[in-house]
């Protein structure tokens, strides 16, 4: 699937949460929005986690959908701080942090940050 990749991590977590919510995310996109890949990526490749980091390829098709299936995720897992890292068409890598129970704004701050520069 070519596309954009978007990384998912959860900021101030232990590696045990991180790797549980890594699963549940990657799983819940699968399921969910189906239009994007996601899997469960170490970010130590020694670890012996299945992985705290979720590698999301998404097509700009698939933005609108993406940017939902996060925010309505993050509704059922108040718990997580995410954080979502990708590189845009200059090669500058950026970075968007949510925090706290999402809100109304949740799906368009993820949208706007899919969008922007894509």
């Amino acid at each position: 699937m070519a596309g954009m990749e978007i990384l998912a991590s959860f900021a101030d977590t232990d590696a045990a949460t991180a790797n549980d919510l890594a699963g549940d995310l990657a799983g819940w996109l699968r399921q969910e929005v189906p239009r994007v890949a996601a899997r469960q990526l170490r970010n130590d490749p020694l670890a012996q986690d299945v992985g705290t980091v979720v590698a999301i390829i998404a097509g700009t098709s698939s933005f609108a959908a993406l940017a939902r299936g996060v925010a309505v995720w993050l509704a059922r897992r108040q718990d997580a701080r995410l954080l979502l890292r990708r590189k845009f068409s200059d090669g500058e890598e950026r970075e968007l942090f949510i925090a706290g129970p999402p809100g109304r704004r949740t799906e368009r701050l993820v949208q706007a940050f899919l969008e922007d520069g894509a």
